[in-house]
């Protein structure tokens, strides 16, 4: 989503990223806005969205133990445990890993 603001009544209202270099109606007021065709600098602050991967590590053996060479293994190459999730004390246990997703050519 993008904000863009109404010149006319100084109205700011959110618009969906396909409407990118068209024209849309301010809410407020009714006129026309131009929403820009590229994101200015201050979007790509700070705040920009970032991308994340996910992974995956079930314990079949169903005691909530993982070996802790994988998890030494997953930290080292930049995976973060977010969640563990135990259905019940008979079932598997998940263990969920994040990390940031490279930019490419990085």
């Amino acid at each position: 989503m993008l904000t863009v603001s109404c010149e006319s009544c100084g109205e700011s209202f959110l618009v969906s990223d396909d409407t990118m270099g068209t024209q849309v109606t301010c809410p407020a007021c009714g006129s026309p806005v131009t929403v820009a065709a590229v994101a200015e600098e201050e979007d790509l602050g700070p705040q920009a969205e970032v991308a994340w991967e996910y992974n995956v590590l079930i314990d079949l053996g169903r005691m909530g133990h993982v070996d802790e060479r994988k998890l030494n293994a997953l930290g080292h190459q930049g995976w973060e445990l977010v969640s563990v999730f135990r259905e019940s004390a008979e079932s598997h246990t998940c263990f969920y890993f994040k990390r940031r997703l490279s930019a490419p050519g990085a």
